[in-house]
């Protein structure tokens, strides 16, 4: 009884494992997709002239742009 339940421990905590590499096998790709677009967004707002920025709820700048930051 004691070795059925703990070959049901050991095939739980296997399958877990494989869940955690897969998930970090998929997220991989969407990381590289997530720091691509940043990387875009921030090369389009610093070749733009008109100032762009962004501010959070507390209205402190989030994101500033080239054109903003120098003529604040």
């Amino acid at each position: 009884m004691k070795l059925k339940l703990n070959l049901k421990d050991k095939i739980l905590k296997l399958r877990r494992w494989i869940e955690k590499i897969k998930e970090n096998r998929e997220g991989k790709p969407a990381m590289k997709t997530i720091t691509h677009e940043q990387n875009l967004l921030q090369a389009l707002m610093n070749n733009i002239s008109d100032s762009i920025y962004f501010k959070d709820k507390e209205n402190r700048f989030v994101m500033v742009n080239r054109a903003k930051a120098e003529h604040s």
